[in-house]
């Protein structure tokens, strides 16, 4: 049987390229929404992690919504990109409002808007990720050229939060948190959401678009049986408590609750923990691009040569301790 030809690294490019939109949206909701509801508007941030939290939520469940939807689609622009073209406009539009909340007194008014925008981001970049992401199974059946795939989507998501995070506190935001432009001034998010929210758009866009001349070369399953509602969920159900997955998700679910807690107090302990400038975090921030470069030319080789599992094991702990150690460090020599 005759193997089929490699990817292109064209396609490869551009279908990563797409997550620059997940990144600047990790990035913003990370570094920026809490201090700028919190700080800056004046909501309590109980309320503003409870907003953030319910969409998250509310996004957890919809996804799996959107992946059967996409699976059973036929059309002939193909079943995933539909959803993916039908992502860019609502993703830019949702995620500029995010940052223009109501000029209103009233805390349980700026808790909804602020629930609503955020649920509705969340829930537009997942109508673009779940079937963009559901095309690694059916760009190719090799192994190793899946894994190249999603290294090209990891490296697109994070170097375009890292680069927003850097353009964000190397060029909007003063050095002085309380002075006119700086990290507690409106002004600044206003500026970053006009920036962020069109970028975000444009990379769903290109990738989609970019990603399409092959659809009619994807590998496609049959259309899954029809089921109601209340077998779809029994049977995820079933699937994610089954003795194998269920260890998988509840480690994923305590690695994102402790990498949530680290990511949303990480501006606050950069300012008011380590004292450091706008243009310090910048710097931080663009030292993360060389673990990215590494990573990208490291894991690879390491998961071909020892596995995917104990690659993951072993790095996973070393990120631990990297993000720890300076805090410790510190109480040791202060």
């Amino acid at each position: 049987m005759e193997k089929a030809a490699k990817l292109p690294w064209s396609t490869k490019a551009v279908y990563g390229l797409g997550t620059v939109a997940f990144g600047i949206k990790d990035n913003g909701f990370n570094a920026l929404l809490m201090i700028y509801y919190n700080q800056v508007i004046g909501l309590p941030a109980a309320w503003v992690g409870a907003a953030i939290m319910i969409a998250m939520v509310a996004d957890a469940v919809l996804d799996p919504v959107v992946g059967q939807w996409s699976d059973s689609l036929r059309t002939r622009w193909g079943r995933r990109h539909p959803f993916m073209y039908a992502a860019v406009l609502p993703v830019g539009l949702f995620y500029l409002l995010l940052w223009m909340p109501p000029a209103v007194e009233s805390h349980a008014l700026l808790f909804s808007y602020l629930l609503v925008m955020t649920s509705l981001t969340r829930i537009a970049i997942g109508v673009y990720e779940v079937p963009s992401t559901a095309l690694l199974a059916e760009f190719t059946q090799d192994y190793d050229e899946r894994t190249e795939l999603v290294a090209y989507r990891f490296f697109f998501g994070v170097v375009g939060g890292i680069l927003m995070g850097i353009s964000v506190f190397a060029f909007i935001f003063a050095n002085d948190p309380a002075a006119p432009g700086g990290l507690l001034d409106k002004v600044g998010y206003i500026k970053y959401a006009w920036i962020a929210a069109p970028l975000m758009a444009l990379a769903i866009f290109i990738s989609s678009i970019g990603t399409h001349s092959r659809v009619s070369s994807l590998v496609h399953s049959p259309p899954p049986p029809r089921r109601g509602a209340l077998a779809v969920a029994k049977e995820m159900f079933s699937t994610l408590f089954h003795r194998v997955n269920a260890p998988i998700l509840f480690s994923s679910m305590l690695g994102a609750m402790s990498g949530g807690l680290y990511a949303a107090l990480g501006v606050y302990i950069q300012t008011y923990f380590w004292g450091l400038s706008a243009n310090n975090i910048a710097t931080l921030t663009a030292g993360n691009l060389v673990g990215v470069i590494l990573s990208f030319v490291i894991v690879l080789p390491l998961s071909k040569s020892f596995g995917k599992k104990w690659t993951t094991l072993v790095l996973y702990m070393v990120t631990l301790i990297a993000m720890v150690a300076p805090i410790l460090v510190r109480r040791q020599v202060f």
